[in-house]
């Protein structure tokens, strides 16, 4: 089986249904089924965005017709963006709806039809959609023993022998785990696209989050940016659901060649847009320091209970290998990778194939659904467990008497402290998160008890 053909079965898993179509087993959206699979990247933006767009909003009501004019660049937005990217004032930027489109346009307008393009495995379903659309390739490298979802130069050499050089080649740095790039692994990465003329893109949409501040760039490392360009967002590390902003920056020919298929000038009031984008681009440090102190806990607690579910596992089955262990420890990212070595090891005779089957097995014994990464190119028992969907509905409702308090503020043109509201939010969902806690802890328990139930045949 091929990873699209991999892609399309997970999703079924998750959906419960088989190959006809029809609903035969749980899903991730049955009431009683903890979902795990759900919710990676959900975040809430920071109470400052939402002043800047309602304060935008009204201050377009009362502005002259020029300010809606989608022929006058706001040059504010492009400054803002060379601040928060830290990179050389000369280099030309490239600005679009967020980076799915432009991405999109990389692989339909920048490569060539049947190009083929190197991902590591881990994030091919990231990209699958738009290079299937785009009838471009994408080839994964890498196997599924790797823990850091990192490309190297040996991955990069065993995807040549396999599919030929490519067009180009994709790195997530930091990735979604939290994994940093060294100077000297980015030099050898550039290094080598240059002798194999490939293009390389640096997909930094992690790059704002905290643990993406002190990771080596691609731009501060290549001597020369004649193949290489980064493509950058705030949609993932602020949660901007009202606001999708991405960039490119790098190659100077290429930049350009994608300015002329953006259109965030045309789409969305250019006025608008940068008066929020320039608050989003801001340090926002309390937002993301408390984002980042929710996800260690949960990391810290989640861990501690893995490893002790899994001590009981091995009292209870035997055996010499982990029946339940962590395969990715993420610094401040919104999943954790799990796997069950032990299962691995029998999936033939429990008439298993892949993680897709193992994780319908589990949601129809124990009514957790977690998510088969056999979608991202792992071909072992990897699974992902995402953080933020669970109980989001609790969160987004406490989050949202706080923007109904700002907008309130903005309309009666009155000056409130928003670092007082940030706070008192950040405390309220501190509770919540707590709570959630004993959720992860039930859906552990849960999956405890269904390795037993596979493994003893019951």
């Amino acid at each position: 089986m091929d990873v699209y053909e991999g892609l399309k079965k997970c999703k079924r898993v998750i959906a419960g249904i088989n190959e006809a179509g029809l609903k035969t087993n749980k899903s991730c959206r049955d009431i009683d089924v903890i979902s795990l699979c759900n919710g990676e990247g959900i975040r809430r933006p920071p109470l400052a965005i939402n002043r800047a767009l309602i304060t935008s909003a009204v201050e377009n009501c009362q502005s002259s017709f020029e300010k809606y004019s989608y022929l006058i660049r706001d040059n504010r937005l492009e400054e803002a963006i060379k601040k928060y990217s830290s990179i050389r004032k000369d280099l030309p930027v490239a600005i679009d709806m967020g980076s799915t489109r432009i991405f999109n346009n990389i692989f339909n307008h920048i490569l060539p039809k049947q190009s083929k393009i190197f991902i590591e495995v881990g994030f091919y379903h990231s990209f699958i959609a738009w290079t299937h659309s785009a009838n471009v390739c994408l080839c994964v490298t890498g196997d599924s023993s790797q823990h850091t979802a990192k490309t190297s130069l040996k991955s990069l050499n065993i995807g040549k022998g396999k599919y030929g050089a490519p067009a180009a080649v994709i790195i997530i740095n930091p990735t979604y785990s939290g994994e940093l790039y060294t100077q000297s692994e980015l030099q050898g990465i550039i290094d080598w696209c240059r002798s194999n003329d490939s293009l390389l893109i640096e997909d930094a949409v992690f790059q704002g989050t905290e643990y993406g501040k002190t990771t080596a760039r691609v731009l501060d490392v290549s001597r020369s940016l004649d193949n290489t360009i980064s493509v950058n967002s705030v949609s993932k590390s602020l949660g901007l659901s009202n606001l999708r902003l991405g960039w490119v920056i790098g190659c100077e020919p290429l930049v350009h060649k994608l300015s002329y298929y953006s259109d965030i000038a045309t789409v969305s009031i250019p006025f608008l847009t940068a008066n929020i984008a320039s608050e989003a681009l801001l340090e926002h440090q309390d937002y993301k320091i408390f984002c980042k102190e929710q996800n260690v806990l949960r990391v810290k607690f989640l861990t501690n209970l893995i490893q002790t579910k899994n001590q009981r596992l091995i009292c209870r089955l035997g055996g010499n290998r982990d029946w339940l262990a962590i395969k990715s420890k993420p610094v401040s990212g919104q999943n954790m990778f799990i796997y069950f070595p032990a299962i691995e090891t029998a999936f033939s005779q429990l008439g298993l194939v892949d993680s897709a089957d193992l994780c319908e097995k589990i949601a129809n014994k124990s009514g957790v659904m977690l998510s088969p990464l056999l979608s991202s190119g792992y071909k072992d028992s990897t699974c992902r467990i995402s953080f933020s969907g669970v109980d989001v509905n609790k969160g987004y409702k406490i989050s949202q008497k706080y923007e109904v308090k700002v907008i309130d503020s903005v309309l009666k043109k009155q000056l409130v402290d928003i670092t007082y509201y940030e706070q008192q939010l950040n405390n309220e969902l501190s509770t919540i998160y707590i709570e959630t806690l004993d959720i992860f802890e039930q859906a552990i328990d849960k999956i405890a008890e269904a390795v037993i139930d596979i493994v003893e045949g019951k």
